[in-house]
């Protein structure tokens, strides 16, 4: 069996190499495992650009196609190949397998005649494949020739395209240079007007569109400052007190603040004022709407019971549109608050009685918020369910129960937050038709630190030294009565006055007698004798004893009375018939200073008691002098002796014609208004007054409401600048040049100061915020120059602004905040151009740029942010001027 095998690897391998060599004749051509393998020369091709692109792309793809055909041909071949070698193997195979018996030499006859068809068939491959090379071979040649001719047409057209276009080109550059210079010209002739317009727009800018850029830059710059801080600058940063805001900002002001003391959203977050004195910071409620006087209850009422007044009006005990559970949650964040209330009363009983001279049973009962009850020692037995506290009395006029007089009580609450604010009031001698009543209620102060109760100054328990010294501690806000101690010893010998604190802090002093109409001396004869040595005559004396009155007029510098002397056949003044002053009253004033009818400041403006006649007639005398002078004791009639003759001589206290002369005419009509409301209720239907003496005084009070519109008027020229510059008798100019350094306001304003008690700033751009600060750099530069003692009033006068700071709570919060240095600011709106600062001494200074002299800074750091003496100027010029009094009354 191993011959056969043998026989069969040894055909195998004589086919293989006749084969191979047979292939291997062409040494393009390679056999290896069956497959058969070209040589393909390599063909160079040429890029083309531009249109013949397209013309070679389809020579080469015609190429690829046919390199595609002869690659399938060869695969077609040689799967030939393969098919007939395998079938040979396989019929050698069969043929060994079914002839092994056959003799030698037929297994070779037969395996040689194979051998040679094999070989045959494959010359004849061998040839196909030769023939296939050289079309191969042929069509190369056709395409690099036919690329050849494609590149030299490319080139050619290429060319002239490139002529065409530098000819194109060259005519849009002639046609563009022409279209310039037209448009050139055309620019060149419009250049005048565009140039005037730009200027125009740059003015627009510089005045109006950048100082309202930088103000809005200033004020983002601010809020960017203040971000994520809860300052309470805006509602997202609101605080939970004002207490929490000057924990993280030391430098608090006085001002409106945005609060949220129950700390879940800022959405209900409220604006209340902030109020802090030195280290102690306090959150202001604001006040409820007052209870105007009147009958609230039902007026068939025969008898008193206990009534509540939420139960009719509860809008009086609003405090704002605080919602309440902020309102509680301030309270709790609150360790003490502070209240008052003022209640004006007729024939109603609140606190103390003066028939008991003990408190009334049944007083006024106070409820705070939570239901703490506020009220006096007779009514603890009713059963209260919360807390009962004790109010502050600080003034008790209620204690009468006379329903023809008016009265006032004054209640200062102090304590535990949560016992505020007042939300209902229990009044209980309310029962007679005629009974009538009115309150107002007070701010609320809250602390988050506890004090004990403070003593009102100008009360009972703590008295000034003078109404003066009351209106310069800040206790003086309305004109009404309070308790001095001129000696200041104790407080047992206080006295109580009426101040006129609008005025400035004026004390006045009530008379204890009046001296009735009649015939003091029906049977003597006439001649100069004091009315203390007539029958029944007396000296004048007033309510202060004499040496708390020394005191008093020792610290006063002015004084001034009027006498109002009623007559019937009696002269006071001047004598008609004689034309003779020589009947004329003689007084005494204080310090038995003698008083004649040719005394300095003694002055007649109403004299009707000049003929002896059976007329009833009237006579006013007004005096005006030094402390010392005043007040008259006593006076000396020479015409009055017989049956005949009557006098009556009304004494009164009214301090207004004084500064009406110096021309200060804001304290004039503050002092004119205290006037008319004392002499007023001298011609009430229930005076005792004779009846001409009212219809005198009914005159006197025309006369003193005709002198206040004359004084008005005084008053808005003199506002007018310009016509006080032309009056003036010497003008002193400064012209501060851009970028100037070393003017402050006590710098420019210092010398103007003295002797000056009232400030008047015109100016009618105050709606910026650096505006404002500029104005309150000004007031610190006038208390400190004029003396907190002397700086009595500033005035403002300015536009409305709808833009800028609310300029309604701005100035109210300046206003409480000179109130303090005892200072009062009346803000005035108007509409007017000039620009002044003008002072009661006779200067006036005319500001070209207001108080804003002053550039802005050019870095938010640096020398000047406080001290403006370092900052740098605006060009301005600054005219300073003088009148005299006397011009200021021309």
């Amino acid at each position: 069996m191993a011959l056969p095998w043998l026989r069969r690897g040894a055909v195998l391998l004589l086919l293989l190499t006749t084969v191979w060599s047979g292939l291997g004749a062409e040494p393009s051509m390679e056999v290896t495992e069956g497959t058969i393998v070209m040589e393909a020369t390599d063909v160079e091709f040429v890029v083309l650009d531009g249109n013949y692109r397209t013309s070679v792309v389809q020579m080469r793809n015609a190429l690829q196609a046919n390199i595609s055909s002869l690659a399938g041909t060869i695969a077609d071949t040689n799967q030939q190949l393969n098919i007939s070698l395998q079938a040979t193997i396989r019929e050698l195979d069969e043929l060994f397998t079914n002839s092994l018996n056959v003799t030698a030499d037929t297994i070779s006859t037969n395996l040689l005649q194979e051998i040679d068809e094999a070989i045959t068939h494959s010359q004849l491959v061998l040839s196909q494949l030769n023939e296939l090379r050289a079309q191969t071979q042929s069509n190369i040649s056709a395409l690099a020739e036919a690329a050849a001719t494609a590149r030299s047409v490319l080139r050619t057209e290429t060319q002239a395209n490139f002529s065409a276009l530098a000819e194109t080109e060259m005519h849009a550059r002639n046609q563009l240079r022409e279209e310039a210079h037209a448009n050139l010209t055309a620019l060149q002739s419009s250049n005048q007007e565009v140039t005037d317009q730009l200027e125009a727009d740059l003015t627009v800018v510089t005045e109006t569109t950048l100082p309202a850029l930088s103000a809005r830059v200033d004020e983002v710059a601010h809020n960017l400052s203040t971000i994520l801080v809860r300052d309470g600058s805006s509602r997202g940063a609101a605080a939970a007190s004002c207490q929490a805001i000057f924990n993280v900002n030391l430098g608090l002001t006085n001002g409106t603040y945005w609060l949220d003391p129950n700390g879940q959203s800022t959405h209900d977050a409220v604006q209340l004022k902030c109020e802090r004195v030195d280290n102690t910071v306090y959150t202001v409620l604001p006040a409820p709407p007052a209870l105007p006087m009147g009958g609230h209850f039902s007026a068939d009422a025969s008898a008193d019971r206990w009534e509540s007044v939420r139960s009719i009006n509860d809008t009086v005990f609003q405090y704002g549109d605080i919602p309440d559970d902020q309102l509680r949650a301030l309270l709790a964040r609150s360790s003490s608050g502070r209240q008052s209330i003022q209640l004006d009363c007729r024939g109603v009983i609140s606190s103390l009685w003066d028939d008991v001279d003990w408190y009334y049973e049944y007083p006024v009962v106070l409820v705070g918020l939570s239901g703490e009850v506020w009220t006096f020692p007779t009514a603890d037995d009713l059963g209260f369910q919360g807390r009962v506290f004790r109010p502050n009395i600080v003034f008790d006029n209620c204690s009468q129960n006379h329903v023809d007089e008016l009265g006032l009580s004054i209640y200062d609450m102090e304590g535990p937050a949560t016992a505020l604010p007042i939300v209902d009031m229990w009044l209980s001698d309310i029962g007679n038709a005629n009974e009538s009543f009115g309150f107002s209620l007070s701010e609320v102060r809250l602390s988050e630190a506890f004090q004990g109760p403070v003593v009102a100054y100008g009360t009972r328990m703590r008295p000034g030294k003078s109404c003066l010294d009351i209106f310069m501690h800040g206790y003086g806000s309305n004109d009404t009565y309070y308790y001095i101690d001129p000696n200041g010893g104790l407080r047992n010998d206080s006295v109580r006055v009426f101040c006129n604190m609008t005025g400035g802090g004026w004390t006045g002093i009530a008379p204890l007698e009046q001296v009735p109409f009649k015939a003091w001396n029906p049977s003597g004869t006439d001649g100069y004798r004091f009315f203390s040595l007539h029958t029944g005559g007396y000296e004048i004396t007033y309510d202060m004893a004499d040496h708390q009155l020394d005191l008093l007029l020792a610290s006063s510098s002015e004084a001034f009375q009027v006498l109002t002397v009623a007559c019937q056949d009696a002269l006071v003044y001047y004598y008609d018939s004689s034309n003779l002053y020589s009947y004329a009253f003689r007084y005494k004033g204080y310090n038995d200073v003698l008083w004649t009818y040719e005394s300095d400041g003694l002055n007649v403006p109403v004299d009707n008691c000049k003929a002896n006649d059976a007329t009833t007639r009237s006579t006013v005398v007004e005096f005006t002098g030094t402390p010392g002078d005043l007040p008259i004791r006593d006076f000396a009639p020479r015409d009055m002796g017989g049956a005949t003759e009557f006098i009556g001589v009304h004494f009164s206290f009214v301090w207004a014609v004084k500064f009406d002369k110096e021309a200060r005419y804001d304290l004039a009509l503050n002092n004119y208004r205290v006037a008319l409301e004392l002499l007023v209720p001298c011609i009430a239907p229930q005076s005792t007054l004779p009846v001409d003496m009212r219809g005198n005084l009914q005159q006197r009070i025309r006369d003193y409401m005709s002198r206040a519109e004359i004084v008005k008027e005084a008053a808005r020229k003199e506002r007018l600048c310009a016509d006080q510059a032309a009056k003036a008798h010497s003008a002193e100019v400064l012209h501060i040049k851009q970028n100037d350094v070393g003017y402050d306001y006590q710098t420019l304003f210092g010398k103007y100061f003295t002797g000056a008690q009232v400030v008047t700033v015109e100016d009618p751009y105050l709606y910026r915020p650096h505006q404002i600060i500029n104005l309150v750099h000004f007031f610190e530069a006038a208390l400190a120059g004029i003396g907190r003692d002397n700086f009595k009033m500033a005035v403002v006068r300015t536009k409305h602004q709808q833009d800028g700071v609310n300029q309604a709570e701005v100035f109210a919060g300046l206003e409480s905040n000179l109130q303090e240095y005892g200072v009062r600011l009346v803000v005035e709106y108007e509409d007017f151009h000039d620009r002044c600062v003008r002072f009661d001494n006779g200067y006036i200074i005319g500001l070209g740029a207001g108080l804003d002299i002053y550039l802005r800074p050019e870095r938010q750091f640096q020398l000047g942010m406080h001290d403006y003496r370092l900052r740098k100027c605006r060009e301005t010029r600054i005219v300073a001027s003088y009148n005299s009094r006397e011009d200021r009354r021309t």
